[in-house]
């Protein structure tokens, strides 16, 4: 393969994707998955990171409110 073939050659993106832990409560994969959507972004690997944040940052609000005893009030 010559040097003009490789350069028009492009990398396939593949994201490594990995579950979460906070306080030995896992977020999947695939929960991550599902949030992907709600979070655009130019990277696949951006979206997901972002996806995960959110979902970690959600199971420490939820943690918390229960140590603190909250309970939810319908609307």
């Amino acid at each position: 393969m010559d040097v003009t073939a490789q350069a028009a050659l492009k990398p396939v993106v593949s994201v490594k994707t990995k579950a979460v832990v906070i306080n030995g409560v896992e977020i999947t994969r695939e929960a991550i998955g599902q949030e992907v959507q709600n979070h655009p972004a130019g990277k696949p690997g951006e979206a997901w990171a972002a996806a995960a944040r959110a979902l970690a940052i959600r199971e420490l609000l939820l943690q918390q409110a229960r140590r603190l005893g909250l309970k939810p009030v319908p609307m």
